[in-house]
C-alpha cells in the first residue's frame, strides 16, 4: 500500500507585544465572538453559522473567527517543545481539545472561514519567534498562518501569535493583540516569511537573508524597492490549477527560494507521487494497461525526487519518510512488471 505524509508545522512565536490600532469599529463583532457557549461551538459549522450572526461583510466574519480562536484555544506548550511528536490535526480535533499549535490554529480558522463562504488559505513559511537566530539557517519551515480574500484584496493573520506568547520560563501567557489580524504586508513582513515568495504580498518579495534583519532594515528595503513581481497575477494562476499541482508547483518555488530547506520539496514529491497513484486506481478498473504503465513511470519518477531530497537531511520524519518511499518504489517495481507482462 502506497502511503503519503504531511508536514506538521509548529510555530516559533515571540514575546513582543505588538500595538496596532485597528481602523474599523468591531466592538459588537468582538463582543458577541466572546459570548459564544459551548454548545456554540460543538462543530466548525455550528461555531461558524453562530460567529458570522452579525457580520455584515467578510472582513467581519474573519474578525469574529479571530477573536474567538486567540479568545478561546490555548497554545499546546508541551506539543511544542517536544517537536518530534507533532502530527497533522483536524479543526474538530482543535475544537475538542482547545489546545493547539500553529498548524492547528490556523487549520481551525481556515475551516471556520469555508464554512462561510470566506477564501482563506494555510501559509507555511518561516517566523522570528522564540528561538529565532539570525545566525542560523531556516532549514525547514517553522510556522503557519492565513492569508484571506476580503474587500477585494488579500490580508494576513496569525491567530496563534494574536492570542500570546511563550515567555522564558517555556510558559504560555495568553495576551490579545490585534496586530496580526487584517495586517499589512509589509509590516507582516517583519516577523513572517512565507516559504513561497509569492504569499509575501510585496511588489519585490524580500530575500531570506534580508528577512533575517531588523525591521527598520526590512521597512527601508521595502520601501526602496522597486515593482518586479505581479503577486495577484501569481495568485490567480495558481488558484487556477488543480490542488495537487499547487502544492507540488508552491513547494518547487519554496526550495528555488531558499534551497536550504529540502524537506519541504521531499514531502511534495512524496504527496504527488501519492496522488498519482490515486489516479493509478482509476485506470485499474478499464485495464488500460498502457496507461497505468505510463502513469507507474510517473509515480517512480515523484518517489524518487522525494529520495533524493529526503535523504538530504537528517530530521526524523524525513527518516519516516524515506522508509515509505522505499515501500511505494518496491510496489511500484512490482507493477511496472506486472502491466507490461499483460502488455507482451
Amino acid at each position: 500500500m502506497r502511503k503519503a505524509i504531511l508536514v506538521s508545522v509548529v510555530i516559533y512565536f515571540t514575546s513582543v507585544s505588538f500595538l496596532f490600532a485597528q481602523k474599523n469599529d468591531y466592538s459588537n463583532i468582538d463582543n458577541h465572538a466572546k459570548k459564544a457557549s459551548r454548545s456554540n461551538s460543538r462543530t466548525v459549522k455550528n461555531l461558524s453559522d453562530y460567529l458570522i450572526k452579525p457580520s455584515k461583510n467578510d472582513s467581519e466574519k474573519v474578525r469574529a473567527f479571530y477573536v474567538w480562536i486567540t479568545e478561546n484555544i490555548t497554545y499546546d506548550v508541551k506539543t511544542f517543545f517536544n517537536q518530534t511528536k507533532n502530527k497533522k490535526v483536524t479543526a474538530t480535533e482543535v475544537l475538542t481539545k482547545r489546545k493547539a499549535v500553529c498548524e492547528g490554529y490556523s487549520t481551525l480558522f481556515m475551516a471556520l472561514c469555508e464554512n462561510s463562504g470566506v477564501k482563506c488559505y494555510i501559509i507555511q513559511g518561516y517566523s522570528k519567534g522564540y528561538g529565532f537566530d539570525a545566525r542560523k539557517k531556516f532549514t525547514s519551515t517553522d510556522h503557519a498562518w492565513n492569508i484571506v480574500f476580503v474587500k477585494n484584496n488579500w490580508y494576513l493573520i496569525d491567530a496563534t501569535w494574536g492570542s500570546g506568547y511563550i515567555n522564558d520560563k517555556k510558559k504560555f501567557v495568553k495576551r490579545f493583540t490585534d496586530y496580526f489580524f487584517l495586517t499589512e504586508a509589509n509590516k507582516f513582513a517583519y516577523t513572517h516569511l512565507p516559504s513561497d515568495p509569492m504569499w509575501q504580498l510585496l511588489d519585490c518579495p524580500l530575500a531570506i537573508n534580508d528577512f533575517k534583519k531588523d525591521s527598520l532594515f526590512i521597512e527601508d528595503k521595502i520601501s526602496k524597492t522597486e515593482f518586479c513581481f505581479n503577486y495577484k497575477d501569481s495568485i490567480a494562476k495558481h488558484e487556477a490549477m488543480p490542488e495537487a499541482e499547487r502544492n507540488l508547483e508552491s513547494a518547487v518555488h519554496a526550495y528555488k527560494f531558499n534551497p536550504v530547506n529540502k524537506i519541504n520539496l521531499g514531502f511534495a514529491y512524496l504527496n504527488y507521487a501519492y496522488y498519482l497513484s490515486t489516479i493509478n486506481q482509476e485506470f485499474q478498473a478499464d485495464q488500460d494497461f498502457e496507461k497505468l504503465l505510463k502513469l507507474e513511470y510517473k509515480i517512480l519518477e515523484y518517489n524518487n525526487k522525494a529520495v533524493k531530497y529526503l535523504s538530504k537531511t537528517n530530521n526524523q520524519q524525513a527518516k519516516n519518510a524515506l522508509q515509505i518511499c522505499k515501500q511505494n518504489l518496491k510496489a511500484t517495481k512490482h507493477n511496472i512488471n506486472v502491466y507490461k507482462q499483460n502488455l507482451e
